[in-house]
């Protein structure tokens, strides 16, 4: 099966892409309850908030702090890890993974 290069590049990068907004998601929500933990500014935990946010995400929003509002972001990664994959932003062609198989 041969593919074209050019879609069989964005389609790698928007996959790999997806993947990692995934992966990263609960961290992305945890620093969302930082940041709001800063903004109203709750001692405890001050100034990191690195158990506080994660225990104050976890309470309020369950194992939903992994995925909730994951595909808003899995757009906007996804779709730019593509668009970056497909463009060749390092022009190094030594270093491009799928034309090393063939």
């Amino acid at each position: 099966l041969d593919v074209p290069d050019y879609p069989l590049r964005f389609s790698c990068g928007f996959l790999s892409g997806s993947v990692t907004a995934f992966a990263t998601q609960w961290l992305h929500n945890t620093t969302l309850y930082a940041g709001r933990l800063a903004a109203v500014e709750e001692p405890v935990g001050a100034p990191y908030y690195t158990r506080a946010s994660l225990m104050t995400a976890w309470n309020e929003m369950g194992p939903r702090m992994v995925w909730a509002n994951y595909p808003q972001r899995m757009c906007l990664i996804a779709g730019a890890v593509g668009l970056m994959n497909m463009v060749d932003i390092f022009h190094r062609p030594d270093l491009i993974f799928v034309k090393g198989c063939r």
